[in-house]
């Protein structure tokens, strides 16, 4: 009896988390998941829960810019974890998933998930951390962690590989020669990426495994060689984060070619091209459809203003001054109302001033956004590069009219 009460006092405070998580309630949800933690932390029975309370907790405090408290709690649910897979291991069957995740709750709208295995649970933990500790730029724990996550995965895919190939083994009697050879034709076509931290090369050897595997375990991969991507980025390897990005958004594309996922994830293809220098294949192939995608799914937001001001910024540097004025102004506009007083804002201001400054017949419509991003930079960034680097462009444009510019210079200097 004493059991069924607690299991139902945290079933109501994993729903009360995650109905104050998703009104971005943040500080309502920590409360219910530190309760939660003090409800599950001296049973045995409930560890599963007590690492599912830490890994939100850490989630939330991830959103809320608390890194180190984030890695602190992801640090826990892990040990937590691993402890419950190193007790278990010799049962027959394997631990089984905990209660739904804050992240895993968010995606069910986007990507048709079902729930992970707790293995894969385990693994999906490391790539949180992963994830914090990538932002703080502690990129070889990052990737340490990430590839503990690929190696978990590799596990459970030969695992189910072997699985299918006993029920296929029992099944062979059944089938006719025609359908055994149709199978086998398609085996060899099948390819998928090997398993190597140090190369994403192709190996067919591997491939029937990613036909036995769940779409969660798909998503998970996909996670995976994203996350491995903006490790690599991050550390200046833009060939390496250009082949894990595009793993994973060749397997988004594939299953939700139309959801918030897929357009982040080609958004980071995109963008990795452009720090490259291809503009053309990074607007046309990613940029461009995943704004296309964001238009309807998440309308009148700050992302969707800052996809348009990527794609400005890739349009100005193929010299298509027009087309990237008006995605700089559209961005401009939902920036003004969800982002206002912001270097965001500061930036873009400068973007469609340096745009009009290239058209060449627009100095006044430039000198206008030049002087509102230098109003809000020495507000809020003063005696900086970035504010130098405006007075510097308002400067380009006065002589570019020949007008006195001796106040901005004097101010440069």
């Amino acid at each position: 009896g004493n059991n069924t009460n607690i299991t139902n006092e945290i079933r109501v405070l994993d729903e009360k988390g995650h109905e104050a998580y998703s009104k971005g309630n943040m500080e309502d949800a920590l409360l219910y998941y530190r309760e939660r933690v003090e409800l599950t932390s001296s049973s045995l029975s409930q560890r599963r829960e007590l690492a599912s309370s830490h890994k939100n907790i850490g989630l939330i405090l991830h959103d809320k810019g608390d890194t180190e408290g984030s890695i602190r709690e992801l640090e826990t649910a892990l040990e937590i974890q691993n402890s419950i897979l190193n007790n278990e291991k010799d049962d027959k069957e394997e631990p089984q998933p905990t209660t739904t995740t804050l992240e895993e709750d968010d995606k069910k709208n986007d990507i048709n998930n079902t729930p992970l295995s707790f293995s894969l649970e385990v693994a999906n933990t490391h790539l949180n951390l992963a994830e914090v500790l990538c932002v703080v730029n502690r990129l070889q724990e990052a990737l340490d962690h990430a590839d503990l996550a690929r190696k978990i995965q590799f596990q459970e895919m030969t695992k189910q590989k072997q699985q299918q190939n006993h029920k296929q083994r029992l099944q062979l009697s059944s089938l006719s020669p025609t359908i055994e050879v149709r199978k086998s034709y398609r085996k060899r076509l099948s390819t998928t990426v090997s398993f190597s931290s140090e190369t994403t090369t192709s190996s067919s050897s591997s491939s029937s495994s990613t036909d036995t595997v769940t779409k969660s375990h798909k998503f998970l991969l996909a996670k995976t060689y994203s996350i491995i991507g903006e490790i690599f980025s991050r550390a200046g390897n833009y060939k390496m984060a250009l082949d894990y990005h595009s793993l994973g958004c060749e397997i988004y594309t594939k299953y939700c070619p139309k959801t918030i996922t897929y357009s982040c994830s080609a958004s980071n293809v995109g963008l990795i091209l452009y720090k490259m220098g291809k503009f053309e294949s990074a607007y046309q192939q990613y940029l461009k459809p995943a704004l296309e995608v964001e238009k309807t799914a998440i309308p009148n937001t700050l992302d969707l203003a800052d996809s348009y001001s990527n794609v400005g910024e890739v349009l100005f540097r193929l010299e298509r001054y027009d087309e990237a004025l008006s995605n700089f102004q559209r961005a401009l506009e939902l920036k003004s109302i969800y982002d206002k007083d912001s270097l965001n804002l500061c930036k873009t201001h400068g973007d469609i001033g340096w745009t009009y400054h290239r058209l060449g017949n627009e100095e006044e419509k430039a000198q206008e956004h030049f002087s509102r991003a230098i109003d809000l930079e020495e507000h809020l960034i003063p005696n900086s590069d970035h504010l130098a680097q405006t007075y510097l462009m308002l400067v380009c444009s006065l002589k570019a009219q020949n007008k006195d510019a001796t106040q901005w210079e004097d101010k440069m200097n």
